[in-house]
């Protein structure tokens, strides 16, 4: 495994929890975890399934550089990160070349799901491909959820993510309104709960914006990526995309500042004070 931030590193201990022979390697050293190597190459030797789970496609690619020369012939390389649909297609091409089997395998699920074993998997790749890898995704998931199209499970996760920040912003707005009305904000919350308007994405971050704790489960760097890559994917068809597009500038002003970056994306609360 490739990457041990906040989501691979619950995965990696999923995967050692259950039972699978493991060795992971970071950017970073983290020397403590599970099968700790050095060199994302030695993790590479000898092993039959992969996991990348980086930030981006200049990430993927680096992992990729180091992995590739020395994969064994047939061995699956899962991606997980959430790239362009363009970027994941080329990746995949990559491995292919090598001798290799891909799968495009983004996921939707934070922190808490992973550490619980309740991630869903978005994959697309060949049948068999995947079902080779249905026993590793299965010890850090709850689901699997399969579409057709090397390129087609990152579009799915690009294009529900930006429903996830359209309600952010959405509550963000609806706590400004109720605090500029002078009703307490837990008062908001309680409505919602009763409210069709309710989801589980105001389930997971109305509180935590009522208290003003943007401790990361997804951060705002990362789904500000993911919502430019949506408003990319939209203009290649000549769409414009109102709602999304005001998200995005005000993720990108707040963003601009070092210290909003890596806080959740449920910072979108802050631009109302």
């Amino acid at each position: 495994m490739y990457g041990l931030g906040i989501i691979g590193s619950r995965v990696a201990a999923n995967l050692a929890s259950a039972g699978f022979p493991l060795a992971t390697w970071n950017r970073t050293p983290k020397p403590d975890a599970p099968g700790w190597v050095s060199d994302p190459a030695a993790a590479a030797v000898g092993a039959g399934f992969h996991q990348v789970f980086v930030k981006d496609a200049a990430a993927v690619h680096s992992v990729l550089d180091a992995i590739l020369p020395v994969l064994e012939p047939g061995a699956v390389v899962a991606i997980h990160a959430t790239i362009h649909p363009d970027e994941m297609r080329l990746a995949a091409e990559r491995v292919f070349r090598a001798g290799g089997e891909a799968i495009d395998a983004p996921f939707t699920g934070s922190r808490e799901a992973a550490a619980a074993a309740k991630l869903v998997y978005y994959l697309a790749g060949e049948p068999a491909t995947i079902e080779r890898a249905r026993p590793w995704l299965a010890a850090s998931s709850r689901d699997q959820t399969v579409f057709e199209g090397i390129g087609t499970a990152s579009a799915i996760k690009i294009a529900t993510n930006t429903i996830t920040a359209s309600i952010v912003q959405a509550l963000a707005e609806a706590l400004a309104v109720t605090r500029a009305a002078g009703v307490p904000a837990a008062e908001l919350q309680r409505a919602v709960k009763g409210n069709a308007c309710r989801s589980g994405t105001s389930d997971l971050k109305l509180a935590t914006m009522i208290d003003g704790d943007f401790t990361p489960h997804f951060s705002l760097d990362n789904m500000l990526k993911d919502v430019r890559f949506a408003l990319d994917l939209a203009s290649q068809s000549g769409a414009t995309l109102p709602a999304l597009s005001h998200t995005a500038a005000v993720m990108e002003k707040l963003a601009s500042q070092p210290e909003n970056a890596a806080l959740d994306f449920s910072a979108l609360a802050k631009q109302f004070g």
